[in-house]
């Protein structure tokens, strides 16, 4: 979700040499006695040990849950594998449902996810209609076991995004710069970031303005740089925890469409979503403020969370059952992004947090606060002259949420 033009950057987290469990070293006994999670196993982290997940202990971690957020590495395919088994254990084991938000949908796209299931598009087709390639980008047949898990079992798929451009609008000029068609889509008001969450995102806003800034040796940041560092890092923030490549969603919006376009009434942003009008005289266009720069970028990773959230309760609302959400990992991680907003939005419901996580569990694992469970999926090997390597997700204090009782 992000400008053409827009660098990638990546923040590199070494993998601790030898066998080492969140952080600690282990002896050559407690590797051996580990036990081994293969790619595409679910697992569980208990006693400094990674423990498998199979169907049945799944399903009781998930029984009470409400909202099951399941994070990807967009161009994963084994990270989309891992959803679709998830989908299956809970369809098979329930009478109807569950049903499933998809943030690489926009919510202007509705009506082509209900013709697919009602067999009226085929795979290729739900793919022409989506307009996957210009709205989302990446490899829509990696995202294979999950639209034909869908079919298959005929479970509800609902998008969950906001249309493409809307999001990076927002955060230029707030509901005037969306588009009038758009505006329909946007919350009523951004819940804000917690704490924990804010000072993650400062300290990757701080690394990628000085990465802008090396860039070029000896001259401040330009209008570009700052505005890409901008409006683009959330999304690179995703990248750099759960993929390769940064997805197309959200690049710019569309023009505003001939007629009249009705919107919900808004609420005045939170102080941490204002952001520079269009107006905003051109000396401070070339010298933007930082602390506003980071109101900008904060504002549209809010905005993401909270329309994600937002429509996760609508749909446990139409549906009347539990609501499996599939995306990126930097808004599953921790708690603090889609689930966060959950708190305010669904306050009595119990969310399950999935990860994936790209080490082998033997050797490193996961933060038991990263997640509630987690499924093993390395990263495929690094292709091309530009490849460069991903760390794990960043990891930080864990945000408060209600999980199912794993008893």
């Amino acid at each position: 979700m992000k400008y053409s033009g827009l660098f990638p950057f990546f923040l590199a987290i070494l993998t601790l040499a030898g066998c080492a469990a969140q952080g600690a070293y282990r002896t050559p006994e407690e590797c051996t006695a580990a036990e081994s999670i293969a790619p595409g196993e679910f697992f569980v982290v208990e006693q400094d040990r990674a423990v498998a997940v199979d169907k049945a202990a799944f399903l009781k971690l998930a029984e009470d849950a409400d909202y099951i957020l399941i994070g990807e590495g967009h161009p994963i395919r084994c990270d989309h594998e891992a959803q679709a088994t998830i989908m299956r254990w809970l369809a098979a084991s329930r009478t109807s449902g569950p049903a499933v938000a998809l943030e690489m949908v926009g919510l202007d796209r509705q009506g082509d996810l209900d013709a697919f299931l009602r067999g009226e598009l085929n795979a290729g087709d739900l793919r022409e209609a989506l307009d996957w390639k210009r709205t989302w980008g990446h490899d829509f047949f990696a995202y294979g076991p999950v639209f034909a898990t869908a079919e298959q079992y005929q479970l509800p798929l609902y998008a969950a995004n906001l249309p493409p451009g809307a999001a990076f609008a927002y955060g230029r000029g707030g509901v005037d710069a969306v588009a009038p068609l758009h505006r329909q889509y946007l919350p009523r008001a951004i819940i804000p970031a917690g704490e924990a969450q804010r000072e993650d995102l400062r300290s990757v806003f701080e690394r990628h303005v000085a990465m802008m800034k090396a860039r070029r040796p000896g001259q401040n940041a330009t209008a570009d740089d700052t505005d890409n560092a901008t409006v683009g890092a959330p999304e690179a923030v995703n990248a750099t925890r759960d993929s390769s490549t940064i997805s197309k969603q959200d690049k710019t919006d569309d023009a505003a469409p001939a007629g009249n376009g009705t919107a919900p009434v808004m609420q005045t942003p939170a102080p941490e979503a204002a952001s520079p009008g269009p107006g905003q005289a051109n000396a401070t266009a070339h010298r933007p403020d930082p602390e506003a720069m980071f109101h900008q970028f904060i504002t549209v990773q809010s905005l993401w969370d909270t329309v994600m959230a937002e429509n996760a309760v609508r749909v446990r609302q139409l549906e009347g059952s539990p609501v499996v959400v599939l995306a990126g990992s930097g808004h599953v991680e921790n708690g603090w992004g889609i689930a966060l907003r959950l708190q305010s939005l669904d306050p009595e419901a119990k969310v399950l947090l999935v990860m994936p996580w790209r080490a082998d569990p033997a050797v490193e694992l996961p933060p038991e606060a990263l997640g509630d469970v987690f499924f093993s999926c390395p990263l495929p090997p690094a292709r091309g002259p530009w490849a460069r390597p991903l760390a794990q997700p960043m990891i930080r204090k864990q945000a408060m949420r209600r999980v199912p009782d794993p008893e």
